[in-house]
């Protein structure tokens, strides 16, 4: 058993389970930890920043579990078309290079290959050893096809209203590079947005939450814009149709 002084934790309980795994447990805290010793066959990829920002990826470990990330910045990872937002960081320890993030667990995972196509492959430990892969995604949409003046003409609930709305003009959308603006009957709401590196998601970034609020684009062309809204307004999730304001 090892001590150390602590306002919470007054002890580690310390075991090794193989070769290559040390168990850390804290009674405390009921808390189990495995620490895994680097193979040192492992090959070992130089991962960068730059190698991610400003890119989508499908996250990919097994056939079950897979997750579209969109680096938004050198920090902040979005999860999925709902936005949640995720931190991520490149750790570097001697010869290593490590992949950190919140998205499964928080431990470091280290990056040991890339291949022609661009694929990551990670290799990490937690209560096993394991791989994952992170795979680019292009850009499906871009900005400039969003940008200009639109009218909503339609839109459709689901969950608590199914029934489909439909009127000459439900909002008025006005889309610059930086603001995305509705205007509707008594009201205008501006705020600053981003398309996510995928190109499918219309994102609007608030500091301190946890998910941003986003519209999913389902299709675009050059007169008619689809959006998927996440539970918009309690009443369920909503598809509107919008057209190209060419006047």
């Amino acid at each position: 058993m090892i001590f150390r002084q602590s306002n919470v934790v007054d002890s580690l309980q310390l075991s090794i389970v193989s070769q290559d795994s040390i168990c850390l447990y804290i009674p405390d805290l009921k808390e189990t930890t495995i620490i895994k010793k680097i193979n040192s066959g492992v090959g070992n990829r130089k991962l960068l920043k730059s190698d991610l920002i400003g890119r989508a990826f499908e996250f990919q470990m097994g056939d079950d579990f897979q997750r579209r990330l969109n680096f938004v910045n050198d920090s902040i990872v979005l999860l999925n078309s709902h936005c949640l937002v995720a931190n991520w960081a490149i750790l570097s320890y001697k010869n290593y290079n490590f992949f950190s993030s919140n998205i499964v667990v928080d431990f470091p995972d280290l990056a040991i290959a890339k291949d022609d196509s661009g694929n990551i492959t990670l290799s990490g430990a937690y209560t096993k050893s394991y791989e994952y892969l992170l795979k680019p995604v292009r850009s499906k949409f871009e900005k400039s096809q969003i940008l200009g003046d639109w009218v909503e003409v339609e839109r459709s609930y689901y969950q608590h209203l199914p029934a489909v709305r439909k009127m000459d003009t439900l909002e008025y959308l006005s889309i610059t590079e930086s603001r995305f603006t509705r205007k509707g009957s008594g009201f205008e709401n501006s705020m600053k947005w981003e398309l996510s590196p995928d190109g499918e998601v219309v994102y609007f970034p608030k500091q301190g939450t946890k998910r941003y609020y986003s519209e999913k684009i389902q299709d675009i062309s050059d007169t008619t814009m689809t959006l998927y809204k996440l539970n918009m307004h309690h009443l369920g999730d909503s598809i509107s149709v919008a057209y190209k304001n060419i006047n």
